[in-house]
């Protein structure tokens, strides 16, 4: 496959102790790779699962996730070794970012797929992510909820440590990404959407990356990507996982599902939360899709 030739320069430089932007030449893309570009816990490591299982015929996967679909702008690994996995698989791949797309060039013939999750489950899921990592108890989501949820409501979007999770990241990354336009081969999808409807999310995901599949593979596939299968070989999925990073790989994924906040967040916190909101985002038909979904917003 022919490599892809870059149509747009990236416009603006993102880092962060994991983000590290010359990782990016780890992947030589190729016309027809996909990059999957999510903010953080809105179903990135599900969403390259799925496209992983739909390029493999849902045949099963030729390694652990983190592996041949790998991170290519993180710290995590070692660059040789994901170069070296990148260049040995000879079809179509599927890479990660969690970087706007204005932070990578836009390559012609390469699929860009975003996922976006109600900002509250973000938080939620976050909070989770934060207590399962072994050796990090200075990790701001393990503190009280409400101080937590303080701080992810206030921070602001800081190019050199874009790794600090934020409402307002959340918002910056679906602005930089599918409001402006830039990116020609480009699907949007809302995690709400994907849980209510897992097979028609597949499906359509099959048809946007013009990928044939035919039901019994369309079967193998909804079954191999449920929560259920996902958890039950954790390490096979999650990133650094088996290496003893988290104390249990299996809550990397936590519970799925939508409204976890209820219960945990209080009417104040709501309050402020909705405030902050309606400030970041004046359009009610946009805060509407990036809460609850419901259709393909582009």
């Amino acid at each position: 496959m022919a490599n892809a030739r870059i149509i747009s320069p990236a416009s603006q430089t993102y880092r962060g102790p994991l983000t590290t932007p010359e990782r990016w030449a780890t992947w030589v893309p190729r016309q027809g790779d996909i990059l999957v570009c999510t903010p953080s816990k809105c179903g990135t490591t599900w969403t390259q699962t799925i496209i992983a299982q739909l390029l493999s015929g849902g045949d099963g996967l030729a390694g652990p996730i983190p592996v041949i679909s790998p991170w290519v702008d993180s710290a995590l690994g070692e660059a040789d070794e994901v170069t070296d996995e990148l260049a040995s698989q000879p079809d179509r791949r599927v890479v990660k970012t969690h970087t706007s797309a204005d932070g990578f060039p836009v390559w012609e013939g390469v699929h860009v797929v975003a996922v976006y999750r109600h900002p509250l489950d973000v938080f939620l899921s976050l909070r989770k992510h934060g207590m399962n990592m072994k050796n990090r108890p200075d990790h701001p989501m393990n503190r009280p909820v409400s101080e937590a949820f303080a701080d992810y409501l206030s921070l602001d979007v800081t190019p050199n440590d874009i790794d600090r999770d934020s409402l307002s990241l959340l918002v910056d990354h679906y602005n930089r990404t599918v409001a402006s336009d830039r990116l020609p081969s480009l699907t949007v999808l809302h995690y709400a959407d994907m849980m209510a409807d897992r097979r028609g999310a597949i499906s359509g995901l099959a048809d946007a990356l013009e990928i044939e599949v035919s039901d019994a593979e369309l079967t193998r596939i909804v079954e191999a990507t449920g929560f259920s299968s996902m958890k039950a070989d954790a390490a096979s999925f999650v990133p650094e996982g088996g290496k003893g990073f988290w104390n249990n790989d299996a809550a990397f994924f936590d519970r799925g599902g939508t409204g976890k906040w209820e219960g945990i967040l209080s009417d104040a916190d709501l309050a402020r939360y909705d405030a902050r909101m309606s400030s970041l985002v004046p359009d009610s038909d946009i805060r509407h899709w990036l809460e609850e979904g419901s259709g393909p917003r582009i």
